[in-house]
C-alpha cells in the first residue's frame, strides 16, 4: 500500500492509471473481508483518500460500494479510523480540478 499511495499521492495520471487496472474494488473488497484489522482499514482509507482525485475515480469508488463502505466505517470507536473516513470522505466530496 505504500506504493500505492506514493504512486498517486498528487498524480492524477497515475491516479487514474491505477484505478483502471481495477485496484479499487480489490481495496474495498479486502476491508469488507477483514474489516477487524485496523491497520488494513487504515491503509485502504489512505488509498481511497489519495487515489479520490478525478471526477472518474470517485464515480469508480461509489460504483464499487465505496461510499456504502466508508459511512459503514464511521461507527468505528477508534479514533484514527474516524479521521482517516472522514479524509476520505472529503476527498470523494470534493472537486479537484480547480486546484
Amino acid at each position: 500500500n505504500f506504493f500505492l499511495n506514493l504512486a498517486s499521492r498528487g498524480d492524477v495520471d497515475n491516479a487514474i492509471k491505477i484505478s483502471n487496472a481495477g485496484v479499487i474494488p480489490l481495496i474495498i473488497a479486502a476491508v469488507k473481508n477483514h474489516p477487524n484489522f485496523e491497520d488494513l482499514v487504515q491503509t485502504a482509507c489512505e488509498a481511497l483518500q489519495n487515489l479520490a482525485v478525478s471526477n472518474e475515480i470517485r464515480q469508480n469508488i461509489t460504483d464499487s460500494g465505496g461510499v456504502d463502505l466508508i459511512l459503514d466505517l464511521m461507527d468505528t470507536e477508534v479514533e484514527r479510523l474516524q479521521e482517516s473516513v472522514l479524509d476520505v470522505l472529503k476527498n470523494l466530496t470534493t472537486d479537484h480540478s480547480s486546484v
